[in-house]
């Protein structure tokens, strides 16, 4: 029996090894894609040329890591790309923004299913802000409630857009939605310029990037697409708060639960076993690493790093939301403009 039970430990042993040689020998030298949902220039787009700085080396073969950019739609140009016709081998990653998961609720034709992906891991939470620009006068949601502010975003599927109409609707206010910027960057470069008056959603660790609009206050944070307050501004009320009843109170948690999934590093369906196994241990490894953490914080953009078992939980719990909703949430997003 001690034979028996040695013969086959070694037994596994080797295939064991066998396997790490199969990925090592696919990675080597080859060219890892990771596509971006968005255009050069924001946040998404910044934090993905970290991580392919970095990924690679961690990795069994080294591969070289670049980036793609594939805006279109909030993401969802690249989400569907992902599912439909990227390579199924371990050679795609994507990078998108995680209304894709609300688009799925609310779109059943749409041509992906968020639960078919292989998941890598999350990078990190993603807590936005509805902005107002100094010269608007509109110093919180009391005040868009009494004049009329014009929002940029991008598409009628972000959050730019959609969080506007719902607050409209379900709080009394009169946001007027700007649509058709490239990605956040120039959303926020509309709103400097005075082409608009704010922005339905912009990330905090875009905002810090631009000299002076905290600390001369020539930005406002007038609302929170979050579950929770976020410390770097603490008086920006969630949109959760704003609820008047609870109807209403579950639908803008399905909205704000997206910025908890956060940042998810995804790669397309049926990627074989072991590769996946290989890109959820790289990225965890860099994830933790000395050098990638400190490249990170010079960047503002540490990792609250998720594993893909934590995010399968997560993606899960919206796409099983109650009927009733899902519908009242097609409703509140509706394009006003």
């Amino acid at each position: 029996m001690r034979r028996i039970a040695a013969t086959a430990l070694a037994f596994l042993a080797f295939a064991a090894a066998a396997r790490a040689d199969a990925v090592e020998d696919f990675y080597r030298g080859r060219v890892v894609t990771l596509v971006v949902g968005s255009a050069e220039g924001g946040a998404y787009d910044s934090t993905a040329r970290l991580m392919a700085r970095w990924l690679g080396k961690f990795l069994p073969g080294a591969p070289t890591v670049i980036v793609q950019n594939m805006p279109g739609a909030s993401s969802l140009r690249a989400f569907q790309w992902l599912y439909t016709l990227a390579p199924k081998d371990g050679s795609t990653l994507g990078f998108v923004q995680p209304t894709v998961i609300l688009n799925r609720l609310t779109e059943p034709a749409a041509n992906y299913e968020p639960r078919d992906f292989t998941l890598i891991g999350r990078f990190d939470t993603i807590t936005t802000f509805g902005t107002a620009w100094r010269a608007s006068g509109v110093t919180s949601v009391e005040d868009a409630k009494q004049r009329e502010i014009f929002m940029g975003a991008s598409s009628a599927v972000g959050a730019a857009a959609f969080i506007p109409w719902t607050l409209n609707r379900l709080v009394g206010t009169k946001f007027r939605v700007v649509r058709g910027y490239e990605n956040e960057a120039a959303t926020t470069l509309a709103m400097e310029r005075g082409e608009t008056q704010g922005v339905g959603s912009s990330t905090l660790e875009h905002i810090r990037t631009k000299s002076g609009w905290i600390e001369e206050k020539k930005v406002r944070f007038i609302y929170t697409i979050a579950l929770q307050r976020h410390p770097g501004a603490p008086e920006s009320p969630t949109i959760v708060e704003l609820a008047k009843n609870e109807a209403d109170r579950q639908v803008l948690e399905l909205l704000a639960s997206v910025s908890t999934i956060g940042r998810v590093l995804y790669a397309p369906p049926n990627v074989p076993a072991d590769r996946a196994a290989a890109l959820r241990k790289a990225f965890e490894t860099m994830t933790r690493d000395a050098g990638f953490l400190a490249e990170a914080g010079r960047l503002s953009s540490l990792p609250e790093a998720l594993d893909a078992g934590e995010v399968k939980k997560l993606i899960d719990r919206d796409m099983t939301m109650p009927a009733s909703v899902v519908d009242r949430l097609k409703e509140v997003i509706e394009p006003m403009d």
